[in-house]
């Protein structure tokens, strides 16, 4: 994907000529993203063009240096945080799209000599090139980019318009050109990888108890097992959130009781995996959520979560009829 464009032969302008200059990014590009995955992440390779080739010429073409000053600056002011590769540091730029950013790395030649390569960050100019100019001088400039990950993204397919990504400036004290490079558009069409869940409600009965049971605060009986099965055809990192449906908010391990379905009071559900009350968290399938834990790696086929339910005592047990609600959250990262 890499086009070289070399400017030739004599010099007898008074000015920098640019120009537009398309970066070949396919008409269709295929990504495979966990929907619930880390922000900021690559969606796709880089894409590359050498482009933007000038010829400068002093003025009045005499042999005389005359100091230029080469600058990148974005094609969007619209930033999305960073991203981090090889030790540069990259400003994300969103596109039309929400959830669909990009970042651009460029580097120049000029009358052959390399300047490296520089990140493109902020929402002004950068100077990427400076030095004395004389007649007859090419200047190079290659432009890499990739698109990025910015939000969670649900749809299977991604329609993205012609984008400008960098545009590029060439000043001196008497003259000054420049160019842009682009793409003309593409489709993303992503493979949301993701499980099915068996069950989407699951009834869990306790056993009928007594009041003497729970004799103390935070002492528990009562305890019954179930199961979530998911299936999953393709691999998968799994996670979950458990939340309280009578209070989202609540981060405790106790699962308070529905107030319109209950008359007793004094007590609370727990549910339990391998053996611990599980921490419970907001409804939300966001990578890093609080209290969100781990099911397991590189999960495939069929998927058994063992869990079990509790009474736990909250305070002065009133006997009565006891129900609870929590919906679990599961994400795939």
């Amino acid at each position: 994907m890499l086009a070289s464009f070399w400017a030739q032969a004599g010099c007898n302008s008074t000015s920098w000529a640019g120009s537009a200059v398309a970066i070949a990014v396919p008409g269709s590009i295929q990504v495979s993203s966990p929907q619930d995955g880390p922000l900021n992440t690559p969606l796709s390779g880089w894409f590359s063009v050498s482009s933007n080739s000038i010829v400068y010429c002093a003025q009045g073409g005499n042999l005389i240096g005359v100091f230029t000053t080469l600058q990148q600056s974005p094609g969007s002011t619209s930033t999305a945080g960073t991203y981090n590769e090889n030790g540069r540091s990259y400003t994300i730029y969103n596109t039309s799209i929400p959830g669909i950013g990009f970042v651009v790395l460029s580097s120049v030649v000029a009358g052959g000599t390399g300047f490296g390569g520089t990140a493109m960050t902020g929402t002004s100019a950068q100077t990427i090139a400076s030095g004395t100019v004389f007649l007859n001088t090419t200047i190079t400039i290659t432009t890499q980019v990739r698109l990025i990950k910015t939000a969670r993204l649900t749809a299977t397919s991604y329609t993205l318009g012609k984008t400008t990504f960098a545009n590029y400036a060439v000043s001196t004290n008497w003259a000054s050109g420049g160019g842009s490079v682009y793409m003309n558009g593409s489709t993303l069409s992503l493979q949301n990888t993701s499980c099915t869940v068996n069950t989407q409600s699951i009834s869990v009965s306790l056993p009928t108890i007594n009041t003497a049971q729970l004799p103390a605060l935070s002492s528990t009986t009562g305890s019954t097992p179930f199961s979530i099965v998911l299936n999953c055809p393709s691999s998968q990192n799994i996670y979950m959130t458990l939340t309280d449906n009578s209070n989202p908010l609540r981060t405790s391990s106790i699962i308070g009781l529905e107030p319109s379905n209950s008359t007793a009071s004094g007590i609370g559900i727990q549910i339990l995996r391998n053996g611990s009350p599980v921490l419970l968290g907001p409804d939300s399938s966001n990578a890093g959520n609080t209290n969100q834990f781990l099911i397991g790696l590189n999960q495939l086929g069929s998927i058994t979560i063992p869990l079990s339910a509790q009474y736990i005592r909250t305070g002065t047990v009133q006997s009565g009829k006891v129900k609870a609600v929590a919906t679990f959250t599961m994400s795939y990262q």
